[in-house]
C-alpha cells in the first residue's frame, strides 16, 4: 500500500513540474513579446524626438514626462538603454543632444533608484555613467548619494558609483573619491581604478596636479593606478617616480608600476637602476624582471641592449618573448648599424623576427 502512495506522490510531483514548465515557457514567450513591443514603442518615440532636434526644435515636454514616469521601473530602463545603445552604435548625430535634454530626468531618478534594490541601483548608475548624464553636476544631494554608494555592500553599486564620479568631470571630486576608497575597507579592483582615471573627461593637467599633491593619502593599489595614469599623460614626474623605484620601502606592485612608467617615459638617470633590476631579479622575481626588461626598450645604450639580449637566453619563455619584443622595438627605432654587434642563437631568431613583425604597426607611426 505504501508503495502505491509513493508512486501516486511521485506522479503528482512530475505533473506539477510539467505544468510549471509549460507556464514558465508561456510566460517567457509572453514577456519576450511584451519587451519587443515596448522596444518598438521607445524606438518610435525617441526617433520622433531626434527628428525634432534635427530640425532645431526642443524635445517635447510630454515626452520628458513620459520618460520620468516610465523609467522608474527597472525593466523599462533596460529597454530604454538598449534603444539608446543602438542609436549610439549607429552614430546618430542628434542622440547626444537628446540625452543632454534628458539629464534633469535622470538626476531626479537618482533619488528614486537610491531606494531600490542593489541590482536596480547598480544598473541605473551604469546608465548615467555610460551616457555621461551627470557631467558638471552641481547638485550636492546627488554627490552625497554617489559617495555613499562607494560604501555599498554590492560591489556593482560601488564600482558604478566610482565610475559615475569619474564622469562628473571634477578633479576635486575624483580625488576625494579615491581618498574615500583608500580609507574604506571595501574592495576595488586595480583595473577599475585605472579605468576610472582613463574615462575622466575633465582637465587632465589639473587632475594630475591634485593626484600628486594627495599621493601620500592613497593606499598602495591606488598609487599604482596613479603612476600608470601618469605614464600615459605626463612625463614631468620622472624624478618622483625614480625616487619611488629607488626606495627600499616602496611596495613591490608600486615598483612594477614605476617600471611601466619608464617603459613610456625616457629618464636617463633611471637606466642603470632598471638594468640593476633585471640582473638582481633575473632568477628570483619574474614579475619585476619582466617589467624591467620592458622598460629597457626605451633605452638604446649598449649596456641596455646587452642586458635585454641576456634575457633572450632565459629559461622562462615569457621573459624570452618580452626580451624579443623589446629588441624589436629598439630595432625599429634605431639605425641598423647599432645592432651589428649582437648575434642571436638560431632557436630564438624566429621568435625575434616574429616580434619585429608584430610590433611594426604599433611602434612605427
Amino acid at each position: 500500500m505504501n508503495v502505491v502512495y509513493l508512486i501516486i506522490f511521485y506522479a503528482v510531483i512530475c505533473s506539477c513540474m510539467i505544468v510549471f514548465n509549460i507556464f514558465a515557457t508561456i510566460y517567457g514567450k509572453g514577456s519576450s513579446k511584451i519587451n519587443s513591443i515596448k522596444t518598438k514603442i521607445y524606438s518610435k518615440k525617441i526617433k520622433e524626438q531626434l527628428k525634432k532636434i534635427e530640425k532645431g526644435s526642443n524635445i517635447d515636454s510630454e515626452h520628458l514626462k513620459y520618460l520620468k514616469r516610465k523609467l522608474k521601473h527597472g525593466n523599462e530602463l533596460v529597454i530604454f538603454d538598449s534603444v539608446i545603445s543602438r542609436y549610439k552604435k549607429h552614430e546618430n548625430k542628434c542622440i547626444d543632444a537628446y540625452l543632454k535634454d534628458c539629464k534633469e530626468i535622470f538626476i531626479s531618478l537618482m533619488y528614486h533608484y537610491d531606494k531600490k534594490s542593489n541590482t536596480e541601483k547598480a544598473y541605473y548608475l551604469s546608465v548615467i555613467r555610460d551616457y555621461n548624464l551627470l557631467y558638471d553636476n552641481k547638485n550636492k544631494e546627488i554627490e552625497r548619494i554617489l559617495f555613499e554608494s562607494l560604501q555599498d555592500e554590492s560591489f556593482y553599486c560601488r564600482d558604478n558609483a566610482y565610475l559615475a564620479i569619474c564622469k562628473l568631470g571634477s578633479p576635486n571630486k575624483l580625488c576625494e573619491a579615491l581618498i574615500n576608497i583608500s580609507n574604506s575597507n571595501k574592495f576595488f579592483h586595480n583595473n577599475l581604478i585605472s579605468n576610472g582615471l582613463n574615462i575622466y573627461n575633465g582637465n587632465t593637467e589639473v587632475l594630475i596636479k591634485m593626484l600628486m599633491s594627495r599621493f601620500d593619502k592613497f593606499r598602495d593599489d591606488i598609487k599604482c593606478s596613479v603612476i600608470e595614469y601618469l605614464s600615459y599623460y605626463d612625463s614631468r614626474y620622472s624624478k618622483f617616480v625614480y625616487s619611488l623605484l629607488l626606495s627600499q620601502d616602496t611596495d613591490k606592485n608600486l615598483k612594477t608600476s614605476c617600471l611601466r612608467y619608464f617603459e613610456y617615459t625616457y629618464y636617463k638617470d633611471a637606466e642603470k637602476l632598471i638594468i640593476k633590476y633585471v640582473n638582481e631579479y633575473f632568477d628570483t622575481d619574474l614579475e619585476l624582471c619582466l617589467s624591467a626588461v620592458k622598460a629597457l626598450r626605451n633605452y638604446t645604450s649598449k649596456e641596455s641592449i646587452s642586458t635585454i639580449t641576456k634575457a633572450i637566453y632565459s629559461k622562462n619563455f615569457k621573459l624570452r618573448n618580452i626580451a624579443c619584443e623589446s629588441l624589436a622595438v629598439i630595432m625599429l627605432g634605431m639605425d641598423a648599424r647599432d645592432l651589428e654587434d649582437f648575434s642571436l642563437e638560431e632557436e630564438v631568431s624566429d621568435v625575434y623576427n616574429y616580434h619585429i613583425r608584430k610590433n611594426m604597426k604599433k611602434v612605427v607611426k
